[in-house]
């Protein structure tokens, strides 16, 4: 038997693999730096690419896997939403809750997909 995942990290390394979790989790926080440096999420996944100064084409494989990872989720607002406040809990300062944002992601709880 199979122990349950104690992270969402792990859960999606069991469901998607390590590297496509790797992906995933880095487009979650590049998704999380452009809302935060726009003062909202971005309006369109060409606003993101234009933001990022990325291509269209791969802005949309990021996305996809995002969904692939996600199944019902049109964007990664809610999880970075949900990173926030897990960074929240584990800093006291802003300066502090910057260098926690990919350990908050990566030690997420599991979410039932």
């Amino acid at each position: 038997m199979r122990r349950q995942p104690k992270t969402l990290a792990e859960q999606l390394v069991r469901e998607i693999g390590f590297r496509k979790t790797v992906r995933v989790m880095a487009f979650v926080s590049a998704w999380g730096i452009c809302t935060e440096a726009l003062g909202r999420p971005p309006a369109s996944i060409e606003e993101y690419a234009g933001w990022w100064t990325e291509g269209f084409s791969t802005a949309c494989r990021e996305r996809a896997m995002f969904r692939e990872a996600f199944p019902g989720e049109s964007t990664p607002e809610r999880m970075w939403e949900r990173v926030k406040a897990h960074r929240a809990e584990l800093a006291e300062s802003k300066r502090e809750a910057r260098e926690f944002v990919t350990a908050a992601l990566m030690g997420m709880p599991p979410v039932k997909l």
